[in-house]
């Protein structure tokens, strides 16, 4: 009788674990920090119940030639990680990287216009090879300023400079040129991004949301929706709702 008593007490008080948060390192400029864009992804991810861990690591104007191989001393505000501490001549990304654990890291740079892009690609091509995360490597844009022959060229050229690294298991591109340029051939009624060439709100819930569908294999429920729809119009709500049919 005793041991059915604690056989119950066992089931009624056992509890689930929950799984542990991934880790997701975003890594950028002011494209990445401005309008929060970890933190929407963060949200998005929760009220669809996955669990996140986000840090970020981002200067003002800085690409990923100047994160990997120029000597930043100083790590970013809020960097709460105290392992990755910067080592010799390593810089304090590439010791983030390499010296963390990581689920994801969000490589976000200035795809054409990097200083040494083929030395930028050669790195991350290495960095998959030693890492055992999946990479997710942002599609830089063109501007709505140029005409649409002239757009069109520019995302092919971002595009194929990452064709090496699309080719690769555990690397995935987000397609940010393609749908920003998408935007601007079937929605021109919105602005992706701001007059200083940085995503709007739009623009950045845009990208949180390709994160999203590369990460996870379910569609935002509609709660998740109504959280980015909050700062939202009745005509940027549709563009979302188009962008989620989208094969990107």
């Amino acid at each position: 009788m005793l041991g059915f008593v604690s056989l119950t007490s066992c089931l009624l008080f056992k509890t689930n674990t929950p799984p542990e948060p991934k880790k997701i390192l975003f890594i950028g400029n002011s494209i990445t920090s401005n309008n929060h864009l970890s933190g929407i992804f963060d949200t998005l991810a929760r009220l669809n119940n996955y669990s996140m861990d986000s840090e970020l690591i981002t200067y003002p104007g800085v690409g990923l030639t100047n994160h990997f191989f120029s000597k930043i001393s100083v790590a970013p505000e809020g960097y709460s990680i105290t392992k990755a501490l910067q080592k010799g001549d390593t810089s304090f990304t590439m010791s983030a990287i390499i010296n963390s654990n990581w689920d994801y890291i969000y490589l976000q740079g200035k795809g054409i216009y990097e200083e040494e892009l083929s030395k930028v690609v050669s790195s991350i091509e290495n960095l998959s090879s030693i890492k055992q995360c999946t990479f997710l490597i942002f599609q830089n844009y063109s501007t709505a300023v140029w005409s649409e022959e002239i757009r069109e060229k520019k995302v092919k050229q971002l595009t194929d400079s990452l064709i090496s690294l699309s080719a690769l298991e555990n690397v995935h591109i987000i397609n940010v040129g393609e749908l920003f340029n998408w935007c601007y051939i079937n929605h021109p009624e919105v602005s992706v991004l701001s007059e200083d060439l940085h995503p709007t709100a739009l623009g950045t819930f845009l990208i949180a949301l390709l994160i999203y569908k590369t990460v996870f294999p379910t569609s935002p429920n509609e709660a998740s929706l109504s959280f980015l729809y909050r700062k939202l119009n009745a005509t940027e709500r549709e563009v979302i709702t188009d962008v989620l049919t989208l094969k990107l």
